[in-house]
């Protein structure tokens, strides 16, 4: 594993103790970034195995509500990075803030956040889906379209 001051020397200097937690941020985005594919085949495959016929609704909703989050992690992300830019324009931004912008914030937190919730909207979808199409899946007792 690379030192913090291979690959952030000027935050290793103002903040040696953030740096030195970059490489084990870069290793925990790669660690959730499996776990998240991972769990989404257990989801797809949960999905396809299940007999209750309003899944459909309830991964519909959740890819739903994933998707409005991944939209405001995306801003979240959009504005730093044109935060960074607007600085850069100005005179250019101070080297440090550069390396905590990219490494800790996008590289180590905002990133790797935004891939596993991508993955879990189509794990999601791809649910959702499998739920709505599967064939003699037995009709709603209840007048109302509930299951019991």
């Amino acid at each position: 594993m690379p030192a913090a001051a291979e690959l952030t020397p000027h935050l290793a200097a103002a903040m040696p103790r953030l740096a030195a937690l970059v490489p084990w941020l870069l290793i925990w985005g790669a660690t959730v970034i499996v776990l998240a594919l991972a769990a989404s085949v257990f989801i797809v495959r949960g999905a396809a195995s299940r007999s209750s016929g309003d899944g459909g609704t309830m991964f519909s909703d959740a890819e739903r509500r994933l998707r409005r989050a991944r939209r405001l992690l995306l801003i979240a992300l959009v504005s730093l990075v044109v935060l960074w830019g607007v600085m850069w324009l100005a005179g250019g931004p101070d080297p440090m803030l550069t390396e905590l912008i990219f490494a800790v914030l996008v590289a180590g937190l905002l990133g790797p956040t935004y891939v596993a919730m991508r993955i879990f909207e189509r794990a999601m979808t791809r649910s959702a889906a499998r739920m709505r199409e599967r064939p003699g899946a037995p009709p709603s007792r209840s007048p109302r379209g509930e299951r019991r």
